[in-house]
């Protein structure tokens, strides 16, 4: 079954949370952010029913835990973005 926009709504409203990543096979492929559901599915006039892959921030910019708390901000303020997973050997 494909994960929905509304899925992916529901789920940060549930954990009140700003962010879902997306996994597929275990390995994160992307993450959609509340960002992303105004501007690429509310703003766009998307139905609630497409298939969050096609919303997501694929280019998934991530972290290795190992990395100090000094790398994420760097690369936070580098980047320009405020969501960053930890990943390592592709598994969040």
């Amino acid at each position: 079954m494909a994960l929905t926009v509304q899925d992916a709504a529901k789920m940060m409203d549930d954990a009140s949370i700003g962010a879902v990543v997306v996994l597929e096979n275990g390995i994160a492929v992307g993450i959609v952010t509340e960002r992303d559901l105004v501007r690429r599915v509310i703003a766009k006039g998307k139905q609630l029913t497409t298939n969050v892959k096609e919303v997501i921030s694929s280019l998934l910019i991530v972290i290795n835990p190992d990395d100090s708390v000094w790398d994420l901000a760097q690369l936070m303020k580098t980047r320009r973005i405020h969501r960053v997973p930890t990943v390592k050997e592709n598994r969040l």
